[in-house]
């Protein structure tokens, strides 16, 4: 079975368990983890080391992260607690680790970072939106949201980048010198414009795929569902697919 085969049943999955579902509401309930209701949030401002990498999982939030000269990871971050100043957070070896002065859980909720602009990325959220920017240098960058738009632009000699959402779009570009590049969503648009990408795989369950003033290598996958357009746009080889939409291009 196609890859953009799977993805569209994956994305007629993401429409039922959408429709019945109370993730629209956890803002009015609050956040509860392993039945603990967490009623309080915070902003708490952290520095720390870059140590190579860095690694962010929000269970309900969005993330918005920039690449800067230097050292320092710069981190402003949303905290879910139970009791007030309960939870306590600590950036140790790329990772936040957080402690409860009460044994309560906590949680993560929205993240603004300014970071190394060569760090090794790895990020995912349940439920939000993410965008990246002014990377350069950076081997690995993974980006993962269950229901959101992810954004990635103005990147320079990355190795390796993932992004994937259940549903929403996915946006890339402008981008210089990458090598491989893996995109896919469940349901939603798949952008790509002004990139320079070695491997490029794209795929979308449901939506249209746009390439605009791109320069790529190799470039595979496709839609179940929508348009795949090529504007302006060069390739050593494609093979892309449409199920219901077509491929198209000037």
């Amino acid at each position: 079975m196609k890859r953009w085969t799977i993805l569209a049943l994956l994305a007629l999955l993401a429409v039922a368990g959408t429709a019945g579902s109370k993730v629209k509401n956890w803002g009015d309930d609050h956040m509860r983890v392993d039945g603990v209701k967490l009623e309080h949030k915070r902003m708490v401002e952290i520095e720390g080391d870059a140590d190579g990498r860095l690694e962010l999982e929000s269970a309900l939030g969005d993330m918005e992260i920039r690449g800067v000269p230097g050292n320092t990871v710069r981190l402003r971050v949303e905290i879910h607690e139970a009791e007030p100043g309960d939870i306590s957070v600590e950036l140790s070896h790329g990772r936040l680790r957080l402690t409860s002065a009460s044994d309560n859980p906590g949680a993560i909720g929205d993240v603004w970072a300014e970071v190394p602009a060569d760090l090794d990325l790895e990020l995912s959220t349940g439920y939000g939106d993410m965008d990246v920017s002014s990377m350069n240098g950076s081997r690995r960058i993974i980006l993962e949201t269950g229901l959101g738009t992810i954004t990635a632009e103005d990147l320079e000699g990355v190795e390796e980048l993932e992004m994937s959402t259940g549903k929403g779009d996915l946006r890339l570009g402008p981008v210089k010198s990458m090598q491989m590049a893996d995109l896919s969503t469940g349901m939603g648009g798949i952008k790509v414009r002004d990139a320079q990408v070695e491997e490029l795989e794209v795929g979308s369950g449901m939506g249209g795929i746009d390439f605009l003033d791109c320069d790529l290598g190799l470039v595979s996958g496709g839609t179940g569902m929508g348009k795949v357009r090529f504007k302006r746009t060069e390739y050593r080889r494609s093979d892309v697919s449409s199920g219901w939409g077509g491929v198209h291009g000037d």
